[in-house]
C-alpha cells in the first residue's frame, strides 16, 4: 500500500503562490511540484480565503497557525511581485 505524502506547510504556501500568481496553468504547476492538481486548487483556495487574517488587528495568540501553520508574523511568506 502506497503511503500518503505529507507536505509541509511551507510547500504549500509556495504551491498556492505559484497558482495565484497565474503564470503557469495549474497543470503545469502540478507537474513542476509533483502535486495533483486538485490538490493544488485547494490550497489556493485556501490561502485567499484566509490572506485577509493576515492584516487583522485582533490576532488570536492561541491561533499562531492561521494560514497553512504559518505564524503572521513569519519571514516565510516570498515577496509577490506586483508589476
Amino acid at each position: 500500500m502506497k503511503k500518503r505524502k505529507v507536505y509541509d506547510n511551507n510547500y504549500k504556501a509556495r504551491v498556492a503562490l505559484e497558482a495565484i500568481k497565474g503564470e503557469k496553468t495549474i497543470s503545469e504547476i502540478a507537474g513542476q511540484y509533483e502535486v495533483h492538481p486538485n490538490q493544488i486548487v485547494k490550497w489556493k483556495k485556501q490561502l485567499l480565503e484566509n490572506v485577509s487574517s493576515l492584516f487583522s488587528k485582533k490576532k488570536d495568540p492561541k491561533d499562531k497557525d492561521f494560514l497553512f501553520g504559518l505564524a503572521p508574523n513569519s519571514s516565510q511568506f516570498p515577496i509577490i511581485s506586483t508589476h
